[in-house]
């Protein structure tokens, strides 16, 4: 009998130590184009996040997560029409690089309850309409 609760205990450890744990997570699937931005959903509760991004279109493409109160078109650009990452109200708490056509990428980010942005910063993309606002709100127990 004791060795077969000794068995129990180590599977148990196992387990435990290989993943029986595991971190749930949301997955948000993001499409890229000329000029759009499209999550299939705008909420997710607080936690970690799996962007699953894939660029739609013919043109290099990048997402950026900013964490931001101020409006989805209201964030601060410089000369280039891109968003200008250490201004004001601006908090960029993730990116994934620019992207090649028909390339898919996932971008992990754990997000705290709060309003964000998700857009394209290169030259010119968010100010023609790659942006989407997103919000996180407190995960349930």
């Amino acid at each position: 009998m004791k060795r077969f609760a000794c068995c129990v205990l180590v599977v148990s450890v196992l387990i435990g130590a290989c993943g029986g744990g595991a971190e749930r997570s949301t997955t948000v699937k993001v499409d890229l184009r000329e000029y759009r931005l499209e999550p299939d959903r705008s909420s997710v509760p607080a936690g970690l996040v799996v962007f699953k991004l894939r660029n739609r279109g013919v043109m290099r493409h990048e997402m950026w997560v900013v964490r931001t109160d101020l409006g989805v078109n209201d964030l601060p650009t410089d000369e280039n029409d891109t968003v200008i990452p250490d201004a004001p109200g601006v908090n960029v708490v993730a990116k994934e690089a620019p992207m090649l056509p028909r390339a898919r990428a996932e971008l992990r980010v754990r997000l705290s309850p709060g309003s964000y942005v998700l857009l394209c910063n290169l030259a010119g993309h968010y100010q023609r309409g790659m942006v989407s606002s997103f919000r996180v709100v407190s995960a349930k127990r």
